[in-house]
């Protein structure tokens, strides 16, 4: 059966989850770097409880509540770098899981040098099994519910495999 759903229960759910910022805010704040970083964070929190699959943000070792199908974990060492965010199934998984970079304009594609660093690093990440989600500062402001639904969707598509 195909069908669409009604706006209105977007816009019902929507505030729904608004209850839910507030609470997940401080703790964000807490465990991130930047404001895109915590923009994207409960961006992609709200998506998954849209979606009838909440995410858990873990905290600092990385411990997830129980009974959580997916986390979103920050600040995550790999190699010689620290993963702006990790999100995947639990258990961890890096073939199923995905870096996501939160990239502010002044430390990210501002010369060509800076660029050809990230490249880099997305090259050696890859290699260890992970996706990569490089998002702007920009993209992240526009639309960060945008940036987290392409991560999801991308996590779906990935656990399905």
């Amino acid at each position: 059966m195909n069908y669409e759903i009604p706006e209105t229960f977007y816009a019902s759910m929507i505030r729904e989850a608004k209850g839910f910022v507030p609470l997940w805010q401080a703790r964000v704040d807490d465990l991130t770097k930047s404001p895109i970083e915590s923009e994207f964070a409960i961006a992609f929190m709200v998506i998954s409880l849209l979606r009838n699959d909440p995410a858990a943000l873990a905290d600092p070792s990385g411990d997830v509540p129980a009974g959580r199908n997916w986390s979103i974990r920050t600040q995550v060492p790999i190699l010689s770098y620290v993963a702006d965010f990790v999100v995947g199934p639990i258990p961890h998984d890096p073939a199923k899981e995905i870096v996501v970079e939160c990239d502010g304009h002044d430390f990210h594609e501002r010369t060509k040098a800076q660029a050809e660093k990230d490249r880099k690093r997305d090259r050696r990440i890859q290699a260890r099994g992970y996706k990569v989600f490089r998002f702007t500062g920009s993209e992240i402001h526009r639309d960060a519910f945008q940036c987290a639904a392409e991560v999801w969707n991308e996590l779906l598509r990935s656990s399905v495999r």
